[in-house]
């Protein structure tokens, strides 16, 4: 009804110009109807930063030629007037970042939340900005999204019903899946395989229903072409004065583009009614822009022979057209993203230092989150959530900004994270702080960089000889191993009470020295110790690295033999570093290859070089037959002219066998490579000197000796695995040329990649992984690239020495894997471990439950995590067994989001979070 009223009285007030013209005469012209509804609306894309800095967008101080005039606050000014002049007129504004700042400041609230109401104004996707979906984490894109819905709720009452994210380079599942749990069960994207699109438009699935491993079925439309104005050319004809004939059959010809686009979305779509929406980067802040969109829908209003009937329409009134209609299912992803005959997967590792950063804050924020409500320790954690969820812009993660424009996000980012740190104390507390002693400052080791230690802590220095470390687990997983930085040699750690740790070590490598050391520390909790440095018999033991291969002479031998033609002999030899630790060197011709075998697990690594082969200036775009798309770095080189690059020619090992397994390689002039050996796994790290880099990618590989039967997946943002297959997709066959061998088979990863089911590999940062060759996950750590010609104007090269971490994990076969979900065994700590008789083994002795329980104040919280396959009722009776009080829920979250009904049943592989308050009486 709605939809009728506004045609209506639309078509009733046709513009004078086109009033003129006869429609007889122009339809003489017509060669083909279109016989469609036109959905139409206006939208402004607002890049939260990219040539420009978020503050120079916001207040339009920015200098760059191509967003010279972008300034949101004008924008939102501006089209305020507009609808106000146009009273049938409809806009969908997404980024919060921009549209809270400025409705706080603007003086008609009143009319905000009028046009808002009335639906002629509406918030699609709402979050702070529209995330990168390659390389985000999940939490940090539900913190993003939770950021702007929450201040949305709070203002205007509403929730957003239909995602929205178009700039995105490709589009995730897991994306997807949190649009569901966030209530949005429609949304629209665009940046998909251009084979993928044509396929959906022969096979009328433009529309579809996205589904998750979980079970969430979004009902998704794709837009035929990427946003832009209205016409790509000619916008500037519908502003020009002249009216009659002449001009409306001038107007369709300018049209022709335009209706080509609508033909084919209509014959992708479900039904006969076809949405779009003109816009395109800072568009559309004033009534001239409205004014030229009015004429062009009077034109079809008017001239009806083009069987186009234009409908001032939203997001929301269209998706209500789909309703039982009966759309194909899509279960995957859409990576690697393909457009302008090339792979758009450069920016899975771009600026590697902006995205460990994120990475690095991220866990400062939960950690801080969790340690104020435990303790009751009040922060100001609004401006770190709002700078660390700027962070997740498609251009910030996804490492395509220019570099000052990073720059500015990070310096926002660090003041946000000072200023908490400062409040939780000004004088002797520091998060993730320095240790001072002896008037000297040495940093302590940063856990949050570091995976297996896996906390971040504060300390406090009480004088010279002492220094008590409060370390603070923000997981729900229990850690062992620690380190820290030492300023001495003598030192040695006691818990917080004096006691001597038993297990515990220093370890100097050249002049800088760590402890490391054991300590069970559970779940969200934390623990003091106490760092000595007034010691003299109990000292903690010191183990200095020593070198114990070095093969840099015969290596330049070998090689001068090669270049000489004389026969190299083949070597095979093997070796004990540790008990546990066995090396294996191989020698085929002049290169050596090195296995290690630690815990009967076979595995070597090599690093590859990928010279630039393509494209690393603007010349190539200016050969083509288009215009360069303002864009992001796009390429990965040459995977077939590849080669090895490191040789390793020098291995170092600890000088006494202890329970701390650790050696040290090094390869020529590029790479430091530190590889311990754990208990659970085995954790490399990587130390890249720019100084010896080129033009080109760089990866490093993993081989797995034992690893036969297997499958390669990658995650989802770091929440669930999607399966991979080379050279295939889920939908279509993907177009390959010869160098795109990695391009077309590279996957964005947030955490994790893995060969299922055996193996998985972590990383401390987003990276791209594929495993094109049997038995080998290979991750790519870095992209040195030329100016791609897609609008930043600076190439992707900015040398600083890096420093990544990656942890292999061999993991048991589980049989959550089988649903496309993840479980690392060593990773879940279940009830069972610790609750297995009389009253609990009923509940959970299939081992299908696990549940963490952890106080706060005159609360508890539940976590129950339900493994398999079947719906679980938990018993109340049992959880007042095990906390020892009577209590009553007051709140559940499902999987992070806030649940609907409070009871007790856990579907499968649900994750439910409750809390419990606690009848004190009982005390």
């Amino acid at each position: 009804m709605i939809l009728l009223l506004i045609y209506f009285v639309y078509s009733q007030t046709v513009n004078e110009r086109v009033a003129e013209c006869n429609p007889k005469i122009v339809c003489e012209t017509v060669q083909q109807t279109l016989n469609l509804n036109l959905h139409f609306t206006l939208h402004s894309h607002l890049d939260a930063f990219w040539l420009q800095t978020y503050q120079q967008y916001m207040t339009g101080t920015g200098k760059d030629k191509d967003h010279k005039f972008a300034c949101t606050h004008c924008l939102f000014n501006g089209l305020m007037d507009a609808l106000k002049a146009f009273p049938h007129a409809t806009y969908m504004v997404s980024e919060m970042c921009f549209f809270k700042p400025w409705y706080e400041q603007y003086s008609d609230k009143e009319f905000v939340k009028s046009i808002i109401k009335e639906g002629r104004l509406e918030i699609v996707n709402g979050g702070w900005v529209q995330n990168d979906q390659a390389g985000a984490s999940y939490t940090d894109i539900i913190l993003q999204m939770a950021l702007g819905h929450l201040w949305i709720k709070e203002t205007f009452n509403i929730i957003p019903s239909v995602g929205f994210n178009i700039d995105a380079l490709g589009h995730s599942n897991a994306q997807s899946a949190i649009n569901y749990l966030l209530g949005m069960r429609n949304q629209i994207i665009e940046r998909v395989d251009v084979n993928d699109i044509f396929n959906r438009v022969k096979q009328h699935s433009l529309e579809f229903l996205w589904e998750s491993p979980q079970g969430y079925k979004v009902l998704t439309h794709l837009r035929f072409r990427r946003h832009g104005p209205f016409l790509h050319h000619g916008s500037s004809f519908f502003q020009q004065k002249n009216s009659g004939d002449s001009f409306c059959m001038q107007a369709f010809n300018q049209l022709k583009d335009f209706e080509q686009i609508l033909s084919f979305q209509k014959q992708g779509g479900l039904t006969e009614n076809v949405f779009h929406y003109g816009g395109d980067d800072f568009q559309y802040f004033n009534t001239t822009n409205f004014e030229s969109q009015q004429v062009i829908m009077d034109l079809y209003s008017h001239i009806r022979c083009r069987q186009v009937k234009p409908i001032w329409s939203t997001p929301t009134q269209y998706f209500r057209t789909l309703i039982n209609q009966n759309p194909k299912i899509k279960k995957g992803d859409f990576f690697p993203y393909y457009e302008d005959g090339l792979y758009w997967t450069g920016y899975y590792i771009s600026n590697p230092q902006f995205k460990q950063y994120v990475r690095f804050a991220s866990l400062q924020l939960q950690t801080l989150h969790m340690y104020s409500a435990q303790t009751g320790i009040t922060l100001p954690l609004d401006q770190l959530r709002e700078e660390i969820a700027l962070a997740q812009h498609h251009d910030g993660i996804g490492g395509t900004a220019k570099y000052f424009v990073h720059d500015d996000v990070q310096k926002r980012i660090q003041i946000a994270l000072d200023v908490c740190r400062q409040k939780l104390n000004p004088t002797s507390i520091e998060l993730i702080g320095q240790m001072q002693h002896q008037m000297v400052k040495k940093k302590i080791y940063d856990c949050a960089f570091n995976p297996k230690c896996l906390t971040d802590f504060v300390m406090k220095n009480r004088n010279k000889d002492t220094v008590f470390v409060l370390i603070y687990n923000h997981l729900h997983e229990h850690v062992k191993v620690f380190e820290l930085d030492m300023p001495s040699k003598e030192a040695y750690i006691m818990s917080g009470k004096g006691a001597r740790i038993e297990n515990q070590e220093i370890r100097c490598w050249k002049e800088e020295c760590k402890i490391i050391f054991e300590a069970t520390l559970q779940g969200y909790k934390d623990c003091q110790f106490m760092v000595s440095f007034n010691c003299d018999k109990e000292c903690a033991p010191v183990n200095t690295y020593e070198l114990h291969l070095d093969l840099s002479d015969k290596i330049e031998q070998l090689e001068q033999q090669f270049q000489a033609g004389l026969p190299i002999e083949p070597l095979n030899a093997k070796e004990q570093l540790y008990e546990d630790v066995q090396m294996e060197i191989d020698r085929e011709g002049i290169d050596y290859k090195f296995t290690f075998i630690h815990n009967k697990r076979k595995f070597s690594l090599s690093y590859y070089y990928y010279p630039n082969q393509k494209t690393q200036s603007y010349n190539f775009w200016q050969k083509r037959s288009f215009t360069a798309q303002a864009g992001k770095y796009i390429m990965l080189n040459d995977y077939s002219n590849g080669g090895l690059i490191c040789v390793i020619d020098k291995l170092y090992k600890l000088q006494k066998d202890s329970w701390y397994k650790d050696i040290k390689l090094y390869c020529g002039k590029v790479y430091e490579i530190d590889i311990i050996f754990g208990r659970d796994g085995i954790e490399i790290i990587t130390l890249m000197n720019s100084s010896g880099l080129q033009t080109g990618d760089y990866s490093i590989q993993f081989y797995f000796d034992d690893v036969k039967d297997y499958q390669f997946y990658t995650d989802s943002n770091g929440w669930f695995p999607i399966h991979r297959e080379n050279y295939k997709r889920e939908d279509y066959d993907p177009v390959y040329n010869q160098t795109d061998t990695m391009n077309g088979n590279i996957y964005p990863i947030a955490s994790y990649a893995m060969l299922h089911p055996n193996i998985t590999v972590l990383t401390d940062r987003a990276q791209g992984a594929l495993s094109l060759v049997n038995q080998t996950l290979e991750i790519v750590i870095e992209h040195y690239g030329g100016d791609d010609g897609q609008g930043v104007g600076e190439s992707c090269t900015k040398k600083i020495n890096h420093e990544f971490r990656h942890i292999i994990l061999f993991n048991d076969p589980c049989p959550r894997c089988t649903q496309n979900e993840l479980q690392f065994k060593n990773f879940n700590i279940r009830l069972t471990d610790q609750f297995t008789q009389g009253l609990f083994q009923k509940v959970v002795g299939d081992r299908n439950l696990r549940l963490e329980i952890w106080p706060l104040g005159n609360q508890f919280i539940v976590q129950a995590e339900n493994l398999g396959s079947k719906t679980i009722t938990l018993d109340p009776e049992m959880l007042e067994n095990i906390i020892q009080r009577e209590f009553q829920i007051t709140g559940a979250l499902l999987s992070g989001i806030e649940a609907t009904s409070l009871n007790y049943q856990i579907g499968k592989y649900e994750i439910k979070t409750y809390n419990l308050k606690i009848n004190l009486d009982d005390d």
